[in-house]
């Protein structure tokens, strides 16, 4: 079963809704997403969310990565992993 997470973060309520994801302007090559809990507050502070977010990034920026693991243990092909750059891909292998 798929599931599609659409948890992005709402901004800060409080604030206007400050720091609403996704936020590209189409023009900020923020084209990656990472799932997080820690967002810019209009004061240049950082507050904590009750919950992890997605919130949309640049590709570019080094964020771990999710390996996914077979229920009953078998062994795992390579994973394809497109996170720095839109031109290339990694390789990796996931232990368990």
């Amino acid at each position: 079963m798929l599931k599609i997470e659409e948890d992005w973060f709402p901004g800060w309520f409080q604030h206007g809704h400050y720091n609403r994801q996704p936020n590209d302007d189409g023009l900020s090559d923020q084209d990656c997403v990472e799932v997080r809990r820690i967002y810019s507050l209009p004061t240049s502070l950082t507050g904590i969310a009750n919950n992890f977010m997605w919130n949309d990034r640049d590709c570019s920026t080094p964020n771990y990565f999710i390996c996914e693991k077979l229920q009953n243990d078998g062994k795992m092909n390579n994973i394809v992993f497109c996170g720095y750059t839109t031109e290339f891909c990694l390789v990796l292998r996931c232990g368990t």
